[in-house]
């Protein structure tokens, strides 16, 4: 065999090498989970989650009724789940020596999402990308809440129930007000872009999109999605309303 095709085979190898150490590396960490959650690995096989589960770039996340998950991710941002939810990390990538070089894309499928963004939202904001059906959002040293609806819908037992009268009761609770995707800004600003255009929403702003075709409108006040967490992810706390939690790498989604 020729030295150069030794030198090509031996260039592939590594690349491969290369290529699967990266899959290899976990994007995020379950630091806390209630009910049943599971994910679908890039190789298809599904797993049940528990604390602790490591998440790899390709993985799809999904919460089931009254089920909720926190990711950590490595660069110190979080992401949590609420019931009914599907979330995927398209792909992933963070050096802190290649600041550059570093992002995240994810999709929100459906249900919604609480997002602190990390060192990667701060250092590179280009490169953080969230993709949820009728819009992308970007970042901008972020603390962002998203709800995509397919329409009106309800979820049954206790877990953010509005009312102790409804949890003691099992009444079913809506935790979908309409078709669209909500948004809420708690700190920051993000972008919301799609075929219609660009818009911005900072921090104490709601807004609504409807279809791809559809800028954005700025709803004058909370859609109705704020409800709380079970007592297990945070004591006292609402999954939309977590002003206390430290701004790049701590915490939530809804």
């Amino acid at each position: 065999m020729s030295h150069t095709s030794v030198s090509k085979l031996t260039g592939i190898a590594l690349a491969m090498f290369s290529l699967s150490a990266v899959a290899a590396t976990p994007a995020a960490t379950v630091v806390a989970l209630v009910g049943t959650v599971s994910a679908q690995l890039p190789n298809g096989s599904m797993e049940i989650l528990g604390d602790g589960a490591t998440l790899p770039v390709q993985g799809t996340i999904t919460t089931q009724e009254n089920s909720y998950v926190r990711l950590r991710f490595s660069d110190g941002g979080f992401v949590t789940l609420r019931p009914q939810s599907v979330f995927r990390i398209s792909s992933y990538h963070f050096n802190k020596s290649e600041p550059k070089k570093s992002g995240m894309v994810a999709s929100l499928i459906q249900g919604g999402m609480r997002v602190i963004d990390g060192w990667i939202g701060h250092e590179n904001p280009a490169g953080y990308k969230v993709h949820a059906g009728v819009a992308t959002i970007g970042v901008l040293g972020t603390q962002f809440g998203l709800l995509l609806c397919k329409g009106v819908s309800y979820e049954s037992g206790p877990s953010g129930s509005p009312s102790d009268s409804d949890k003691s009761k099992g009444k079913p609770h809506q935790i979908c007000p309409g078709k669209g995707l909500y948004l809420q800004v708690y700190k920051g600003k993000i972008a919301v872009s799609n075929k219609a255009g660009l818009d911005y929403f900072t921090a104490g702003e709601y807004g609504k999109v409807g279809n791809p075709m559809e800028r954005p409108v700025l709803l004058t006040g909370n859609p109705d999605f704020n409800y709380a967490l079970p007592t297990a992810m945070d004591t006292s706390k609402t999954l939309l309303n977590l002003n206390s939690m430290p701004s790049a790498g701590a915490c939530l989604a809804n």
